[in-house]
């Protein structure tokens, strides 16, 4: 096992990889986008290219049909620094100034920290600069995602007890139903 690092190397080279991670997935969907506008010959081999990505599981198809879409009011370069998801998000933004002052905001961020934005800074970001006006509903939801968050965690911790559980009472049972046997013969 290689020599443990100090938190400071870890951190630096956990960056580095989710930066490389990050820009990867950015730069495989803008891969996708250009092979489905003529950068490969798939017509004829499949229905729609959607299907063809369905058929080889290179991606979920609705995420990557959603990001494409984005695409028409997102500028493609600005992919790798706010990240596919950050792409399909700020698309909702209505206003274009809005939209560049979501991407400027998110491009100082990771500038400043070193890491690319994740999910939930980008919809904070946006809620910041372009507020959506929710329901009821809505907020309860956000509200409430870090709390079923927490009991999903928890739920699947005792369901992963409950399963060691069972695998010792069948170990159990099948040593007694060997033992059982053994006594009738």
């Amino acid at each position: 096992m290689a020599k443990a690092m100090e938190q400071k190397q870890w951190l630096e080279r956990a960056r580095e990889l989710r930066a490389a991670m990050f820009e990867d997935e950015a730069a495989f969907y803008l891969f996708l986008v250009d092979g489905e506008n003529g950068g490969v010959a798939w017509h004829g081999t499949v229905a729609s290219f959607e299907e063809l990505l369905d058929e080889f599981e290179l991606c979920k198809v609705a995420r990557y049909v959603s990001f494409r879409n984005a695409l028409s009011v997102v500028d493609r370069a600005h992919a790798s620094s706010v990240g596919v998801d950050g792409v399909i998000e700020i698309a909702r933004v209505k206003s274009q100034d809005k939209r560049n002052a979501v991407i400027a905001s998110l491009e100082e961020n990771r500038a400043r920290r070193g890491v690319p934005p994740t999910a939930r800074l980008v919809r904070q970001t946006i809620q910041q600069i372009a507020p959506v006006a929710r329901t009821t509903r809505d907020l309860a939801r956000v509200m409430n995602r870090d709390k079923l968050e927490q009991e999903n965690a928890s739920l699947r911790k005792r369901v992963r007890e409950l399963e060691r559980e069972v695998a010792k009472l069948e170990a159990q049972l099948a040593k007694v139903s060997k033992t059982s046997k053994k006594k009738a013969a």
